[in-house]
């Protein structure tokens, strides 16, 4: 017993000890691991900050002031910052186009896994796009596009009509939930059929869908690593997504069902649109016909859909700008004898201005072109990208005076009759650069503009009278930068105009 009783009191005594021991051999772990990647460089992390909370919200609070004073601080050198994502190497705006000539060197696909967790859990699975996905998506776009803005033309003036009616008199609606619905139905008649783009159902999972993506990949973003597993669980927006994916997925599999069974038929009517584009190419016996919807629902929802929104918030907030768009549009119509093909829709210079002062201000995020190197990498600079090294190319310049005079005043005509609204250059990439840029951005300008010349020949808006006014400059929202969504806007039916529309 007394052997037993010494023992006891040995181990008592030497807890304290050992858990000393474990502390700091925790320590020792941290600053080692630390010290081997890039964390210890990114100017928001500091060496106290274990799980990296600190420098998650610093990022999510101030990204903007993080990167300018990043910049300042290395005198314009590429530097570290601890994204939500993680830390990555921010270059200056005028590497984007050596970076596009290096692309071989980076993963794109890495970047995205890393921001969007669709190669880890299953609920985000279903929005990862492969890269077959992406090529015969980006080739039809390519080949189809007069045959789908003639889609797009039918579908407008009902649209409109449903939504708004006829009434000459105002009516009070909320301005970012009309503008997402305008381009979910717009951009489904082309993606998932006719029946399905007027359905009310899918029109409302289709904006759930959108935006719960979003959040849920803030979220887990936010959640340590090792703790993201069990957090998807019990984050109401992981829940959210898998809810709704599933609700998408009893939707759309009946309709792709019955178009296979007409094919057994042989059947000659089969419709031209992204089902069909994706069942071309999905001959493999594991082939999902679902993900490649969600897929498409993401990128017309949470990014054409999210800009749309900026646009009319710009119309809405400086709306001595909208006479000048009508009376171009007006011209453009009777030019083109009623009718608004695809060539035509490039004649509309100041809407194209409008679009792209809209971009300028209100990118998708501050950054763009995140990549993973899959090598070691030195630029022209000297500058040295170790492998697995994530980088990101800053847009911070499309608020510099230097590069735009008056950077942050909103100037509609800073554009005009010298680019189109998609047109790239070393100081404008908001849609990337080169071979990897977004290859949707053709088919969203389109979509766009038909959409406002329709609006602005056929109604009057205006700001609501006690709304608030929505930032030209956006949300920010962790890496995004998300238009303002608490504005409500007047419509009215106008009187004429709609006559010119053939």
């Amino acid at each position: 017993m007394a052997v037993l009783s010494t023992l006891v009191e040995t181990t008592h005594a030497s807890i304290p000890y050992v858990f000393g021991v474990a502390v700091g051999m925790l320590a020792l772990w941290h600053a080692v691991n630390i010290f081997k990647n890039p964390i210890h460089r990114a100017i928001n992390y500091s060496f106290t900050d274990i799980t990296y909370a600190q420098a998650k919200i610093r990022c999510c609070t101030g990204l903007f002031k993080l990167l300018e004073s990043g910049f300042v601080k290395s005198a314009g050198r590429p530097f570290y910052v601890f994204l939500c994502s993680g830390p990555t190497l921010i270059l200056p705006h005028t590497t984007a186009i050596e970076m596009d000539k290096k692309s071989s060197a980076f993963s794109l696909e890495d970047a995205l896994n890393r921001e969007f967790h669709t190669h880890r859990f299953p609920e985000l699975a279903p929005y990862k796009q492969p890269n077959d996905h992406k090529n015969a998506f980006a080739r039809r776009i390519k080949q189809g596009l007069d045959d789908m803005m003639l889609k797009l033309a039918d579908e407008v003036p009902g649209t409109l009509h449903e939504l708004w009616g006829e009434k000459t008199t105002w009516q009070r609606r909320e301005l970012a939930a009309d503008s997402l619905h305008i381009i979910s139905r717009l951009s489904g008649r082309v993606f998932v059929s006719e029946d399905l783009c007027r359905d009310e159902t899918w029109l409302r999972l289709a904006l759930s869908m959108a935006h719960t993506f979003v959040r849920a990949s803030v979220h887990l973003q936010l959640v340590p690593s090792y703790l993201r597993p069990a957090a998807r669980y019990m984050l109401p927006s992981c829940r959210e997504l898998k809810t709704s994916t599933n609700k998408a997925r009893k939707v759309l599999e009946p309709i792709i069902e019955r178009r296979r069974e007409l094919k057994k038929g042989n059947s000659d009517s089969q419709p031209n649109d992204a089902i069909e584009w994706f069942e071309e190419i999905g001959h493999d016996k594991g082939y999902d016909p679902v993900p490649p919807q969600l897929q498409l629902v993401l990128a017309s929802v949470a990014t054409t859909g999210d800009f749309f929104i900026q646009v009319m918030n710009n119309l809405c907030t400086y709306p001595e700008f909208i006479a000048p768009l009508r009376e171009e549009a007006e011209q453009v119509v009777k030019d083109n004898g009623g009718s608004l093909p695809t060539a035509a829709l490039k004649e509309l210079h100041l809407m194209d201005s409008f679009l792209k002062e809209s971009i300028r201000m209100k990118p998708t995020s501050p950054i763009i072109m995140e990549r993973k190197a899959t090598s070691d990498v030195i630029l022209a600079d000297g500058t040295h990208i170790p492998k697995e090294t994530y980088t990101a190319v800053s847009q911070m310049h499309l608020w510099d005076d230097d590069v735009f005079p008056n950077a942050r005043t909103f100037d509609p005509r800073r554009f005009l009759n010298k680019t189109q609204f998609v047109t790239q250059s070393s100081s404008d990439f908001v849609f990337g650069y080169g071979l990897r840029s977004c290859a949707g951005r053709f088919f969203a300008s389109y979509e766009i503009k038909l959409a406002l010349v329709h609006m602005l020949l056929k109604y009057d808006f205006e700001l609501a009278e006690g709304s608030p006014v929505p930032s030209a400059f956006g949300v920010p929202l962790g890496d995004y930068i998300m238009a303002d969504e608490r504005a409500m806007m007047n419509v009215r039916r106008r009187e004429g105009g709609a006559s010119l529309l053939v």
